[in-house]
């Protein structure tokens, strides 16, 4: 039994040991062929510090090449995105501004909607109580001529007023049954009043606005003649008296200008004692004067 458990340990010890023989030299090698590696650690001085920021700072000289363009590149972007973003809020501003408008305007009343200083108009000067007044829009009303300042228009005051073609001068008349009924020139402001003369009515302007025609008031049985008044020398001229044959008794009445403004149509009738009927009377004969030479045609 004891040389059979020899035997077996031989064995064994003879087994065992020849796995870690090969293997022990083995290491031994590996070891002895590792151990080299050592010293190739040692060879890297402590001075590798020194080549390690040299690699790091030869890659910034690289990019450095490169930057120029793709700084160029940002540039140019940088400036498109700026401008764009300048546009739209130049957009939204104006259209701020608009909105803002908008709404001022519907804000605001239509007295604030009139022009202050509306431009004259001849229609504006009318008759109004009797008084020669501007009425403008947008403005209070304005009494030119008061009526109150003229006794002898009486209660009825003015009945007529029309405005020179130049927009400078007024022609403004009283009628009967006013005590002393009579024409009147003065500035387009009622200033400068002037009294033509008595008795004196229907003012027709020249075209021009030099002069102003009209007849004279009187009894239903007097003749009436046509008359003109000259503004810058303020005379007055009876136009129609060398046409009134002797004992004739006419009436003439003005119709108004020609289409060329060349000729005054006027009518006329001829009264004698005994009374006519209206109609008649109305339907007088027709006439013309010639502004140019005065000179009156009976037609």
């Amino acid at each position: 039994m004891d040389p059979l458990k020899q035997n077996e340990e031989g064995q064994t010890a003879s087994v065992v040991p020849p796995t870690p023989l090969p293997t022990s030299p083995l290491n031994q090698e590996s070891v002895s062929s590792q151990a080299p590696n050592p010293p190739s650690e040692t060879k890297t001085p402590t001075p590798t510090p020194f080549p390690i920021p040299s690699s790091p700072l030869m890659k910034p000289t690289s990019n450095l090449t490169g930057r120029p363009g793709g700084f160029r590149t940002f540039v140019i972007f940088a400036l498109v995105i700026i401008v764009i973003i300048y546009g739209v809020v130049a957009y939204l501003y104006f259209q701020n501004r608009n909105i803002e408008k908008d709404e001022e305007g519907d804000n605001q009343t239509p007295q604030d909607q009139i022009s202050p200083t509306p431009e004259f108009s001849a229609d504006q000067v009318k008759i109004q109580d009797g008084s020669v007044v501007s009425d403008k829009p947008g403005t209070e009303l304005q009494i030119l001529i008061n009526k109150d300042d003229y006794e002898s228009t009486g209660i009825t005051g003015f009945a007529k007023v029309t405005v020179s073609p130049d927009n400078t001068n007024l022609c403004f008349e009283s009628w009967p049954p006013a005590p002393e009924p009579a024409l009147y020139l003065s500035r387009v402001d009622g200033s400068e009043v002037t009294e033509v003369s008595p008795n004196r009515q229907g003012c027709i302007w020249a075209s021009n606005g030099s002069k102003i025609y009209y007849i004279n008031t009187a009894a239903s049985s007097s003749p009436v003649n046509i008359y003109s008044f000259v503004l810058s020398s303020k005379s007055e001229e009876n136009l129609t008296i060398g046409t009134i044959p002797e004992g004739v008794i006419r009436r003439f009445g003005i119709v108004g200008l020609s289409a060329d403004s060349s000729k005054l149509i006027c009518k006329y009738e001829d009264i004698d004692s005994t009374p006519k009927p209206t109609s008649e009377v109305e339907s007088g004969n027709q006439c013309e004067i010639d502004l140019q030479t005065n000179e009156v045609t009976l037609l």
